[in-house]
């Protein structure tokens, strides 16, 4: 025998909408919960702070449990709060994943490329029309610096970077090859270079490396090339 109000497929009936979840109040609850402030939450989301207080209260009724802990000057989030918290911040990396695939199928696929300046305008730029004539649905974007950049939170696909053999991690690209330069004003006057071994007698210009790197030329290759001492 069965009562009249029973649901025959075993679900529970809906909750009335006083009872539901208010999605509206997790902006406010992720903040403060991120700052543990509903000062700092208030300010990053542009509202009061009485405001925040308040959204927090709401969501806290609408629980049944406090989801802070009101110290003096001072948050903490109770074992409801964090629970809450794991819950709220699994949710917007899945909507962040969701965003980025979306985005993939629906728009041009960007491809972000960090190189140094030299590389980008002497090689990359130069067979970039052809590239993207022939992949117009790839947006390539460049970023010429000689800073090393966290390739993950720049959102950087490929770097190139120019370092000795030693050091680079991936395939290498070129070799090169390096020789001296000197103003043709060096080749006359009182001690003019005539052969290597005249070097002793002037000036030697190095460069340095951003970030106290090790130099990628440098004269003492060469010299041991050459056979010269000291």
């Amino acid at each position: 025998m069965h009562s009249r109000n029973a649901n025959p497929f075993g679900e529970s009936p809906p909750q009335p909408r006083s009872a539901q979840l208010r999605l509206a109040l997790l902006p406010a609850f992720e903040a403060a919960a991120r700052t543990l402030s509903f000062t700092l939450a208030a300010q990053e989301l542009f509202l009061t702070q009485s405001a925040i207080s308040r959204q927090i209260q709401q969501l806290e009724a609408a629980l049944g449990t406090a989801l802070f802990e009101r110290r003096h000057r001072a948050l903490a989030l109770t074992e409801a709060g964090r629970v809450m918290q794991r819950a709220v911040n699994d949710s917007l990396e899945r909507l962040r994943d969701a965003a980025v695939a979306v985005r993939a199928r629906s728009g041009p696929r960007q491809v972000a490329i960090t190189c140094t300046p030299g590389f980008a305008s002497l090689w990359l730029i130069p067979r970039l029309t052809r590239f993207t004539a022939a992949h117009p649905q790839v947006d390539v974007r460049i970023s010429a610096t000689l800073e090393v950049l966290d390739l993950a939170r720049s959102d950087i696909d490929v770097a190139v970077r120019f370092v000795p053999s030693s050091m680079g991690q991936g395939p290498a690209l070129f070799e090169e090859e390096v020789q001296p330069l000197c103003a043709p004003q060096l080749l006359e006057g009182d001690r003019p270079l005539k052969n290597p071994a005249d070097l002793a007698h002037h000036t030697l210009l190095a460069a340095d490396m951003p970030y106290g790197e090790a130099l990628t030329v440098d004269w003492e290759p060469w010299f041991q090339v050459m056979g010269l001492q000291g």
